[in-house]
């Protein structure tokens, strides 16, 4: 008998953009940094309706995208935006051979 409908492959994505959104908060309270309320938010969100639609049944398409390719924009998004907002210079080194 199973508990809820759905492949348990299908909900893999969401649950794991879920956990991973939800050790931000972590993060943002260690750190001090309310960026990191948005971000896990934002991920943990999407990780949520991603379950939803693993659970109702909704195509690979609609669940991957909602709980895989979001949570990666956001985490690329988010990323860019703290570089460019930081004020603390970033040294390049060169890679050696």
């Amino acid at each position: 008998m199973r508990f809820l409908p759905g492949d348990l492959s299908l909900r893999g994505i969401a649950w794991i953009s879920f956990v991973v959104g939800a050790h931000f908060f972590g993060l943002a309270a260690i750190w001090k940094q309310s960026l990191f309320l948005w971000l896990g938010s934002s991920m943990l969100l999407c990780g949520a309706l991603g379950l939803v639609l693993a659970i109702a049944g909704s195509s690979t398409g609609a669940i991957d995208t909602v709980a895989g390719v979001l949570p990666g924009g956001l985490l690329l998004g988010f990323g860019l935006w703290s570089s460019k907002k930081s004020r603390i210079p970033v040294a390049v080194v060169p890679a050696s051979l």
